[in-house]
């Protein structure tokens, strides 16, 4: 059987299109329209790749606690409306500290007597951190570090299958952008599966699994928006995002 001319254009890719709007070939309306959603495809694929990397950002937190002295954690975000949004396990310094000890490993109270987040040397103003279920974290930025938005606009547009881009940076090493879909809409990884079913309404799932280091990354979708970012993988293999609205309302209610 042999290829329709729609197929033959979008198998040889841009040599196809340059062929077709060269004016070598007659088209019909509703080829040229397929062709524009082609181009238009594959621009977006581009600055999904090569241009959304250049918007996350690491912050490093550094929290002044009693005896131990200074904690540092660091961790990936995106800027949101000029707020720089995260996870609240990437900027928790934690509540307990574990020791070795002769009578085995015991556990003693951290306290955080004070705690402050940076970019590139400068300052997070602390709008709000939540805790272990309400893992979100935003901060201001200072007038004076001048970073722009997230290109991707938010939505909360969720469906499943809808192909999706994980734009991770695992074990803080680079970025590694991976192809995958949405396989759960209202679910949240808990410490187990009864708390995996009560909690149905702050992440989504994915069908790969999110890496340490990926936490905060962007998720967006094939319309170059920005869902949510990643939380972290349950039962060592299903991935989770943080939608973004959990991030919006306490952005909105700031106005």
């Amino acid at each position: 059987m042999g290829l329709t001319r729609r197929e033959l254009i979008g198998g040889l890719g841009v040599f196809g299109l340059i062929y077709t709007l060269s004016g070598c070939a007659n088209i019909s309306k509703e080829e040229l329209k397929y062709i524009q959603n082609l181009m238009q495809k594959e621009s977006i694929t581009n600055q999904i790749y090569n241009e959304l990397p250049k918007h996350i950002h690491i912050a490093e937190t550094i929290a002044d606690t009693n005896e131990y002295g200074e904690r540092k954690t660091k961790g990936c975000g995106v800027i949101v409306d000029q707020h720089y949004i995260t996870m609240q396990h990437i900027v928790n310094a934690g509540s307990k500290l574990q020791r070795q000890t002769p009578w085995g490993l015991m556990e003693e109270p951290l306290i955080v007597k004070s705690q402050k987040t940076y970019i590139q040397g400068k300052e997070l103003e602390t709008i709000f951190i939540g805790d272990n279920k309400n893992d979100v974290a935003i901060y201001k930025l200072p007038k004076d570090l001048n970073l722009p938005n997230f290109p991707a606009k938010p939505s909360s547009r969720l469906n499943l299958g809808d192909k999706i881009y994980i734009i991770g940076n695992p074990g803080l090493t680079g970025i590694n952008v991976r192809e995958d879909y949405i396989s759960d809409i209202n679910g949240t990884a808990g410490e187990n599966m009864k708390e995996l079913a009560e909690n149905t309404t702050d992440c989504f799932g994915i069908g790969k699994i999110v890496i340490s280091g990926d936490s905060g990354t962007p998720v967006v979708n094939s319309k170059f928006e920005l869902l949510g970012l990643c939380k972290y993988q349950f039962a060592g293999g299903l991935g989770y995002v943080q939608k973004i609205d959990c991030y919006l309302k306490h952005i909105n209610s700031k106005k």
